[in-house]
């Protein structure tokens, strides 16, 4: 409770401030508080979902047609298509355990499927 009165308390204040003083003198004052980032995340979600959907896509094709090879012997299309499986199941997995115990899932956590992705991709 005292952590989302703190939080309500920092909103108001920049809302406040920065909305009263600075609108009525014309000028554009940028902001940073240990809340701003998470909010202007959540602020965009629904334009950045489809693009992460679509960037995803990419990058495992990407890591799948990168392990192919004209060569029967050396193709290692299954292997990356079954590393790429494993990476997604990881993923899943700890995003849901870590929900799961209740820990906030926060928007900038979003990124580490690509982490995740390159580094398995990376040892394919």
């Amino acid at each position: 409770m005292p952590v989302r009165r703190a939080a309500g308390w920092r909103t108001d204040c920049v809302e406040r401030l920065f909305s009263g003083v600075f609108q009525r003198l014309g000028r554009v004052v940028a902001h940073f508080t240990s809340l701003s980032t998470q909010a202007e995340f959540e602020a965009n979600t629904n334009d950045v979902i489809p693009l992460f959907s679509v960037t995803y896509v990419i990058a495992i094709l990407f890591a799948i047609l990168s392990c192919m090879r004209f060569d029967c012997v050396r193709n290692k299309a299954w292997v990356a298509g079954v590393g790429v499986l494993s990476a997604g199941l990881a993923v899943l997995s700890s995003f849901g355990l870590m929900l799961f115990i209740g820990v906030p899932f926060v928007m900038t956590v979003a990124n580490s499927p690509f982490l995740i992705l390159g580094t398995q991709g990376d040892m394919l």
